[in-house]
């Protein structure tokens, strides 16, 4: 067993972005995509709501419905393998979502012969989410994940003796010390302001780790860090991943139909005839593609992820309201926001015509 000088090498940014309801997580991770560049793909659970930004940002989606299964959410981030970057929002919901892994432990536990937690629903949860974790660490482009917020506490002894709960702050909705598998944690407050809370990067340490309404400020700085050091090649598998992904966009017909000829004509060309087995000629096709997508996509010919649009007004659903609010709603008035929230609590009492004037309010709010 030998050493050797280490060095540092190039890496794929894994962010964090943690914060309540209403903080501006998906808008903040698909402006921070924006400035890392390439093509975004975003993993949805928040409703469809990361769609309210089409109308500003590139990206593709892939809507999740319950139940959030660390399963369902692995395929999608394998899916996504042919993206520079990916966002997951939001992550809290593979933790304690329906299907998450809570639920997963509840269920597990019931059906076991011992309903033993410990020894039956947590022996089997725990290998599961570490692979989920795995998965997304192991993803070959940037990686960006959004986390919802829960007041944490710790147990004191109070002067008589007694244990007794402290608030201490707040912590992401996932599992204990998730945070220390990213380069970069971030806390999102109302105001929009993002503290680093957690990096590798020295120049994202105190004083210089708050940023207001960030983005290209704080996408320069660890881009600049991302791309120092060595460059690592990447791996033949990791290639394939990523063209398949671009291939499934450029050899389609206009009813998304693959074309297989043409694609077994452009493999032939410019991989030859051992079928893709060099870095070099993958590295070379998968960068024909990825300007084959970007022309296309510049001339309308590829469809984005996209917003309502069109001359009829839209109708707006309860669905609408909660997902507007998640990304808005701190941009409300003080006594609106209540408002609101007594409404979306009471949906006995809210009609069409109150979900649409609240709609229609949120959705004139600017989030940055």
């Amino acid at each position: 067993m030998a050493f050797q000088k280490a060095v540092k090498e190039q890496v794929k940014l894994r962010i964090a972005l943690i914060g309540p309801s209403g903080g501006g997580k998906t808008y903040s991770a698909l402006r921070f995509a924006k400035y890392l560049g390439g093509r975004v793909a975003v993993i949805d659970s928040e409703r469809n709501s990361a769609a309210l930004y089409a109308d500003i940002f590139d990206f593709d989606v892939c809507p999740l419905e319950p139940k959030y299964s660390a399963e369902k959410y692995i395929e999608a981030i394998k899916d996504a393998s042919g993206y520079d970057v990916l966002i997951i929002d939001s992550w809290s919901h593979a933790w304690s979502g329906e299907g998450g892994i809570l639920d997963f432990v509840g269920d597990t536990t019931a059906a076991s012969r011992s309903r033993n937690a410990y020894t039956e629903g947590w022996r089997k949860a725990t290998p599961l989410h570490n692979r989920m974790v795995d998965t997304v660490l192991a993803f070959p482009g940037h990686v960006i994940v959004t986390m919802r917020t829960k007041t944490e506490y710790v147990m004191e002894e109070n002067d008589r003796g007694k244990k007794v709960p402290r608030k201490i702050g707040l912590a992401p909705i996932q599992r204990d010390g998730i945070e220390y598998e990213f380069d970069i944690v971030a806390d999102i407050d109302h105001e929009h302001t993002m503290s680093v809370t957690k990096t590798r990067l020295e120049a994202l340490a105190e004083p210089n780790n708050v940023f207001r309404k960030p983005g290209k400020d704080f996408t320069n700085i660890v881009m600049e860090w991302s791309n120092s050091g060595v460059a690592v090649p990447k791996s033949i598998p990791v290639l394939q991943a990523e063209i398949k992904a671009l291939e499934r966009e450029v050899y389609v017909d206009d009813r998304g139909a693959p074309i297989l000829d043409d694609r077994k004509t452009a493999r032939e060309k410019h991989l030859g005839a051992d079928g893709g087995q060099d870095v070099e000629k993958l590295t070379a096709y998968r960068n024909f593609l990825k300007a084959e997508v970007t022309v296309d996509r510049q001339t309308g010919e590829i469809p984005k992820a996209e917003a309502t649009t069109g001359d009829s007004p839209r109708v707006w659903s309860r669905d609408d309201l909660l997902a507007l609010y998640e990304e808005r709603g701190a941009g409300l008035s003080t006594d609106d926001r209540s408002s609101c929230q007594y409404d979306m609590d009471h949906p006995e009492e809210l009609t069409a015509t109150g979900i649409e004037e609240w709609c229609e309010k949120l959705n004139a709010l600017e989030v940055e």
